[in-house]
């Protein structure tokens, strides 16, 4: 028994400087020593990842989410009812959720179940919704492929469209709205609409993979991470490492998220 749980701490000690040596890659001699800030073991494969306007994390796992400061410090824990509720972490005290089994969405503390029915007269068969805004949301209904941003505090739609004919096959798996424009994700693409509703670009991007910094939207695409600038259009990249399962960045830190591990980087 000894002898095997010392291999098994032999293997993760292994995998450690491996993960630190493919680290050393991507940063100059000297420069990833001074930059780390915590590494931390993960019990579960990461699913998904996310970060709110503080710049705390947020990993989804199978069976939970689990919200870390930005040393790396678990500040709370979250079991969804199913893996499909859709989370946005948002300012990091009033979340939106949204169930597309039960139609119930709620703007909350983290750890709250979406409570609120939606309105059937918004949406027929409402797959995806995301949160417009502090009193509002956008809904999705597949029955008619339309899109609606609710005012929630008037109880009123303000902008209604229709997803363009050349986009019904595709299958939309995220929404979000940043800086006045909405996101539509599918496993290949990120749709870019304006605020009326006008499809204005549509990007190559990998496995619905992207968040926000500033001033533009960074999303994956293969093994790059492509930062596009919503106001200018220009685009920049930089090459992911192998194996990197999410990265996640803000204005301090650069998170690196693998099968087992998470890296915290200060940002430059």
């Amino acid at each position: 028994m000894q002898f095997m749980m010392g291999l098994q701490c032999s293997y993760f000690r292994l995998k450690g400087k491996l993960y630190l040596m493919l680290l050393f890659f991507l940063f100059p001699f000297g420069l990833l020593a001074q930059n780390m800030i915590a590494e931390i073991p993960l019990k579960e494969k990461p699913m998904y990842a996310y970060v709110d306007r503080p710049g705390e994390l947020y990993i989804r796992f199978e069976s939970r989410i689990i919200r870390y400061d930005i040393n790396g410090k678990e500040t709370g824990s979250y079991s969804p009812v199913h893996p499909a509720l859709h989370f946005e972490p948002r300012d990091g005290s009033r979340m939106f959720t949204y169930d597309s089994q039960t139609k119930r969405y709620g703007f909350a503390a983290f750890g709250k179940y979406p409570s609120t029915p939606l309105p059937e007269e918004y949406a027929v068969e409402p797959i995806a919704a995301c949160s417009a805004g502090d009193n509002g949301l956008w809904i999705f209904d597949h029955a008619d492929f339309s899109f609606k941003r609710v005012n929630l505090h008037k109880g009123r739609v303000d902008v209604e469209f229709k997803l363009p004919a050349s986009l019904h096959q595709e299958n939309i798996v995220a929404m979000r709205e940043y800086q006045g424009f909405l996101f539509v994700a599918t496993p290949t693409k990120l749709h870019l609409f304006s605020s009326m509703g006008k499809l204005l670009k549509s990007l190559e991007a990998t496995a619905a993979d992207f968040d926000f910094l500033g001033e533009e939207v960074y999303f994956r695409n293969n093994d790059q991470l492509i930062f596009f600038d919503l106001f200018d259009g220009t685009t920049r990249r930089e090459s992911l490492n192998q194996g990197l399962s999410f990265i996640r960045l803000t204005d301090e830190r650069r998170f690196l998220i693998y099968a087992d591990r998470l890296f915290i980087l200060q940002a430059q």
